[in-house]
């Protein structure tokens, strides 16, 4: 055979090779997406003289990069990266807001808690600010879930708005394990802590009579404070 037919044998046979590993890594399962829920296992002790007023909780809103729905690392100071391969069922904006309205609704602190959608009449608006909700892996022996939300409570009254309540709450829940599970785990810990705590220092809120009295009454339910808690529970 000439030198140049075994050249042209030899280009194809290559081009064959190559299409064929082409064909193989383009065949190559790629990982199954896994979704993931918030699910608060305990609830509530629902308290017996509820206050009077009336809760309108709106959807909250979670600050980026933490508002898509792929879970989010943290591998360094200001390193972060997403996992296209784990994510929550539904944006995290969503569940969160329902677990609040269904915490707050069992309860019993207000007399009826309602979703801001809802065309019920209502003496006070709930809103919350999600400032962090990612898996902590900066130190590679100890993942911690981070969960941080900053809560308000409004009054209207009329053309007016005021502003009866203004707390932060942060949680860091040890995981053990670097597992996405075990991470859906440790935010839904961490977010039954929050709702618990936000509870708690809602419990002494005034009626809605004081809450919507004339300008001067007193107003505040909270230093405004943020709380630092650890998974052991203690404050920061």
């Amino acid at each position: 055979m000439p030198a140049s037919q075994r050249l042209i044998v030899l280009a194809g046979l290559s081009a064959m090779m190559a299409a064929l590993a082409g064909c193989a890594a383009f065949n190559r399962p790629y990982p199954a997406k896994r979704c993931f829920a918030l699910d608060i296992a305990q609830r509530p002790e629902p308290l017996r003289q509820p206050t009077v007023a009336t809760m309108r909780v709106r959807q909250f809103r979670v600050a980026p990069p933490y508002h898509q729905q792929q879970f989010v690392y943290k591998l360094g100071e200001s390193e972060f990266t997403r996992d296209y391969y784990h994510e929550f069922i539904a944006p995290p904006a969503a569940l969160i807001t329902d677990q609040a309205i269904s915490w707050l609704g069992e309860s019993g602190v207000f007399r009826a808690t309602c979703h801001g959608t809802s065309a019920a009449d209502h003496d006070l608006v709930l809103e919350a600010v999600v400032t962090g909700l990612y898996g902590d892996y900066t130190d590679a022996s100890n993942p911690t879930a981070v969960v941080a939300i900053h809560f308000f409570v409004l009054a209207e009254e009329g053309a007016r708005t005021s502003v009866v309540f203004d707390q932060a709450y942060s949680e860091h829940i040890s995981l053990g394990s670097h597992e996405p599970d075990r991470l859906a785990h440790g935010w839904s810990e961490g977010l039954q802590r929050i709702l618990a705590c936000l509870e708690t220092d809602l419990r002494p809120a005034p009626s809605v009579s004081i809450s919507l009295a004339t300008p001067g009454t007193e107003r505040a339910w909270s230093s405004g404070v943020a709380r630092e808690r650890s998974s052991d529970g203690e404050h920061e």
